[in-house]
């Protein structure tokens, strides 16, 4: 599987999002990078194990986000 990079700019629809194989690097305003190998080999987890792993570290980025959001102070 190998690290995985998902990248994507706010404006991007689900068929335009980038998922390339290898190191960070940036390319677009918000980028996501999954070691899927780390996760099955050195975590020991099955794909569904660490699909769903993905899923919830997803999920705690966006209570995350939206508990620092305010202190962001950005315009608008």
């Amino acid at each position: 599987m190998a690290t995985r990079r998902y990248s994507l700019n706010p404006e991007t629809r689900m068929d335009q999002i980038t998922d390339a194989v290898g190191v960070a690097t940036v390319t677009a305003s918000i980028e996501l990078t999954v070691d899927w190998t780390a996760l099955i080999t050195t975590d020991t987890l099955s794909s569904a194990q660490a699909k769903a792993q993905v899923q919830m570290a997803l999920e705690k980025i966006e209570s995350y986000l939206e508990s620092e959001i305010a202190k962001l102070n950005l315009p608008g």
